[in-house]
């Protein structure tokens, strides 16, 4: 079960998430809907670590999400592909944050595979 309790991010003056509440119980699938700018995008990135909540807690299974419920989780972003403004360094450390990957981890998995590339 994930249970988001008066989840509030602001960037600036601007309040993108502001006091959200609900809860997923287990084997549910839940969408958010709502216009540009509604806040949507900022509540999966709250749940995924990607941000970092100004107030409220969230929780999974009746405790804080940890790095193992992370890897649990799917996410399934509106862009598709490779992010164009992005460079691909900071999009394999994207990517394999989402497989619960350390930095370190990627870095080392990356030069073992270098000489492939010569």
């Amino acid at each position: 079960m994930l249970v988001l309790e008066d989840l509030s991010k602001s960037f600036g003056n601007y309040r993108a998430v502001d006091q959200l509440s609900f809860t997923i119980n287990k084997g549910k699938i839940m969408g958010l809907i709502g216009q540009n700018g509604a806040g949507k995008t900022t509540t999966f990135r709250l749940i995924l670590n990607f941000l970092q909540a100004d107030e409220g807690e969230i929780w999974w299974n009746g405790h804080k999400l940890s790095t193992k419920e992370y890897n649990t989780i799917g996410y399934l972003p509106e862009e598709r592909g490779l992010y164009p403004r992005v460079t691909i360094y900071d999009q394999l450390i994207y990517f394999a944050r989402l497989r619960g990957k350390t930095k370190k981890k990627l870095l080392l998995k990356l030069m073992s595979g270098w000489n492939d590339f010569k």
